[in-house]
């Protein structure tokens, strides 16, 4: 808590939000995580928007963050990754009260611009696409251990997106050079597979995400005249995909995604239009903004989805919501206290 404390404004902010999440329509909040690729900052917010309070900074350039874009959540150990192109790095942090950012990889760990992150709490691991390394890698979560799983050996020449089968021991990337998704081994051994290419409409491929089932893929695409596209298809390649969404809904520059098969949502940072919004999972309707420029948003890249709602309506009782609670009363009534002193 110790950079909210220093700062009174953002600490009423963050208040306000933990209260109106926690009795509002969901005794638990939904959470969307994001990283903003221009203002340095890694920012959440309640997934019903601005209404119900946020989006609230988490850790920004005073924490030595510059160009942050991936963002991945370990809601075990409650720690939130990210990756940053700007200093070539990737770090972590604590997701429930704001802590001295931890910088796991570095350039010496052959970390250029992490773009994507994966990871896989059960056994220990973080994944990353690097596409100015032409590059997918694994380390252990503390960044002990880094292996090249593939590289332009393997053919890859700008992987961006990034999705993991820890059942099946896959690993999938799209690459925005070659408009290729692949998937290979989750050890890195054996060749990769093309899933789709351009014949499938791929054109500049780029964030993926794969549902909780493991069968469908959903990827970002830029297609002829710039044209943005959300899709998914089936994740062995069998098929035909489909577009869910693009420039005709509204999509601008879409990146990074982010599913709550819960809610049958699919969350989307879009960078071009400065917002973070949703759709129907299934494609109907059309997506909504629920952060954006009023909101301070520049450059949104990476996103990251926690469902903290088991049922609409249930009781308060998240550890989270009552430990952030607590800590904020804790905070406003000490900074109070330290006003009235002050003013004596």
């Amino acid at each position: 808590m110790a950079r909210i404390i220093g700062r009174p404004v953002r600490l009423v902010h963050y208040l306000a939000f933990v209260l109106i999440s926690s009795s509002g329509v969901h005794a638990f909040a939904d959470y969307i995580y994001w990283a903003d690729d221009n203002t340095g900052e890694i920012q959440f917010g309640d997934t019903r928007g601005s209404g119900f309070g946020g989006p609230i900074t988490y850790y920004d350039f005073t924490d030595g963050t510059v160009f942050p874009r991936a963002v991945a959540l370990d809601l075990v150990n409650r720690q939130i990754y990210w990756g940053d192109s700007g200093t070539d790095t990737i770090s972590r942090a604590n997701i429930d009260w704001v802590s001295t950012p931890e910088v796991i990889l570095n350039s010496t760990d052959g970390v250029v611009n992490p773009v994507e992150i994966e990871l896989d709490v059960a056994n220990g691991f973080i994944y990353w696409t690097d596409p100015s390394a032409s590059t997918v890698k694994r380390a252990n979560l503390d960044g002990s251990g880094v292996v090249t799983l593939f590289d332009f050996l393997d053919g890859l020449v700008q992987p961006v997106g990034l999705a993991i089968d820890i059942l099946a021991n896959r690993i999938y990337w799209s690459d925005a050079n070659t408009s290729l998704i692949q998937t290979g081994n989750l050890d890195g051994s054996g060749v990769p597979a093309t899933v789709y290419n351009g014949a499938d409409g791929l054109v500049l491929v780029q964030h993926l995400a794969l549902d909780a089932a493991m069968t469908s893929l959903y990827w970002t695409n830029i297609s002829f005249g710039s044209f943005p596209e959300i899709w998914r298809g089936n994740a062995d390649g069998t098929g035909t995909p489909v577009i869910l969404f693009d420039g005709t809904d509204g999509l601008d520059s879409p990146g990074d995604l982010a599913l709550n098969e819960a809610d049958g949502r699919i969350y989307f940072a879009d960078a071009g239009s400065a917002t973070i919004q949703w759709g129907n999972i299934d494609g109907s309707g059309t997506p909504i903004a629920i952060y954006g420029p009023q909101h301070g948003l520049s450059l949104p890249r990476g996103i990251a989805f926690e469902d903290t709602v088991p049922t609409p309506g249930a009781p308060i009782g998240s550890l989270h919501t009552l430990t952030m609670l607590a800590l904020a009363m804790l905070v406003v009534g000490g900074f109070a206290l330290r006003q009235a002193h002050a003013r004596r």
